[in-house]
């Protein structure tokens, strides 16, 4: 087992900086004993159980007013008393906070409505962020403040990166059911398609429409979102991240050799990588992951390029991919696959360069069946589709099926003539087999039928042996001479 951070800076680069543990496929236990996790759920922090009390509170207030005024109105019809209906009920401290907590809902809405469009006014926006982080402890109205922002920010069209940071301040929203609906909306947006996240990759830290901090915050180890919910914000935060190492790579120029557009990834190059990815890449595991995956497809007949290559501009986005599937650790595994497929969205293709790396060679890393040569890497892209709950196997078709990547599609139509050769060769070789079990069981029939007929024949043939009989008689008919003879 080799540590992919071997060569990388002490210091973490990212605040979700990752070291990956990564296995040689052909030094591989399949018998390792998975390593069970228990999730520790955090409890609610006081700000919390003081926002759910009052909305509760609340809630069991408008119950009563609402019983209260049903039993009134049938009072009324019936000409009875009204009197023990005719008063609402008390509000206590709980409801009328909750009331306030409301009316403030309302008001940073507005704000946030005004802010943007045409004939904005970002002033009380402007204004509302400043105060939002000054620094001041959490309350109820500021985590109100601050969900009801992020809700209203969190889209394209305005400020995800001003959400990002009040988010890092008020990480308490996150309790908020708003607030995971606009982060779930901010996912939703990113992986609709190939253009969503190759406008992300271009996206810089500052920028308005920039959702890394956002996403960041909500996949932290401290974030409280269930399991399932945390993935799928840290499989899209991966692909925006994926797609961002794309662009940085796509930029290399290395003038020392004769094709500087094929520019050769060196250790400086993956500390940079590293950062934006936040997972620690070490150059001798990404060679090796690639080798191996070279070697499989020219073993299988789908390429015949020599496949001890070094890591390149050319080439990167397919080491990756490849890392992902030799990497022992499932959760590593699908950060390292979210980040190759993002990559491969971002590839475009370069008309003055057709050496360039394909988007359909990252895709076949990540999607080949390094164990059955049988499997077709269409069937395996194009099955994720019914899988509604995964979006990483919804993207990959999104990516393959791209009309920029229509060209790339030759990789796949070699592997799946050669998946399609593997299954006829392997059913000739158990039709052979079948066949000549059945001759050598039609012959032993045979044997043992003729077998059978010469010692039938043999019977028929053979002289019956006669036996004389005896004839005893019986003493009460023995004649006189007999008696005489004394017999």
């Amino acid at each position: 087992m080799t540590t992919l951070s071997s060569n990388c800076p002490p210091r973490p680069l990212h605040p979700t900086f990752i070291v990956l543990r990564y296995i040689n496929m052909d030094d591989a236990k399949t018998n390792s004993p998975e390593i069970q996790t228990t999730e520790v759920v955090a409890p609610k922090p006081p700000v919390i159980i003081t926002i759910e009390a009052c909305q509760l509170a609340h809630t069991q207030w408008n119950e009563a007013e609402g019983k209260r005024q049903k039993m009134l109105a049938l009072a009324q019809k019936a000409s009875l008393s009204t009197a023990e209906y005719a008063q609402p009920a008390p509000k206590s401290d709980e409801v009328i906070k909750s009331e306030q907590l409301s009316a403030l809902t309302l008001k940073t809405k507005s704000i946030c409505d005004n802010a943007f469009g045409e004939g904005g006014q970002p002033e009380a926006f402007d204004a509302l962020i400043t105060d939002l982080t000054d620094g001041t402890p959490a309350t109820p109205k500021r985590v109100i403040q601050a969900g009801t922002l992020i809700e209203n920010t969190s889209y394209s069209r305005r400020n995800p990166n001003k959400a990002g940071l009040i988010l890092e301040k008020y990480p308490e929203a996150l309790y908020l059911p708003g607030t995971q609906n606009a982060l779930h909306q901010v996912a939703s947006e990113l992986a609709r398609s190939v253009e969503s996240l190759r406008t992300a990759a271009t996206t810089k830290p500052e920028d308005p429409q920039d959702s890394s901090k956002l996403l960041e915050v909500a996949t932290s180890e401290t974030s409280p979102l269930e399991k399932n919910s945390k993935d799928q914000l840290r499989d899209t935060l991966d692909l925006v991240r994926g797609a961002k190492a794309q662009r940085f790579v796509d930029g290399l120029i290395d003038p020392s050799i004769n094709e500087p557009k094929a520019a050769l990834l060196k250790e400086n190059h993956l500390v940079l990588i590293s950062e934006i990815t936040g997972v620690a890449l070490d150059k001798s595991s990404l060679e090796d992951a690639l080798s191996q995956h070279k070697k499989l497809l020219t073993d299988r007949g789908i390429a015949t390029s020599n496949y001890a290559q070094l890591l390149s501009r050319i080439n990167f986005g397919e080491a990756l991919a490849a890392l992902s599937q030799r990497t022992e650790d499932p959760a590593q595994k699908r950060h390292l696959e979210a980040l190759a497929l993002g990559y491969a969205a971002a590839i475009e293709r370069d008309p003055d360069y057709p050496q360039s790396e394909k988007a359909n060679n990252v895709l076949m890393a990540l999607v080949l069946d390094t164990k059955n040569p049988e499997v077709s890497a269409y069937d395996t892209v194009h099955e994720g589709v019914k899988r509604s709950d995964n979006i990483l196997a919804k993207l990959i078709p999104m990516v393959s099926d791209h009309t920029s990547n229509y060209r790339d599609s030759d990789i796949f139509s070699r592997q799946n003539e050669a998946a399609v050769h593997a299954k006829n060769a392997r059913l000739a070789v158990e039709e052979a087999s079948a066949a000549a079990e059945k001759a050598k069981a039609d012959e032993l029939t045979a044997q043992a039928k003729a077998e059978a007929d010469r010692l039938a024949a043999k019977a028929k043939t053979a002289t019956p042996i006669i036996v004389a009989s005896t004839t005893i008689t019986s003493a009460k008919n023995r004649s006189v001479w007999d008696k005489i003879r004394g017999r």
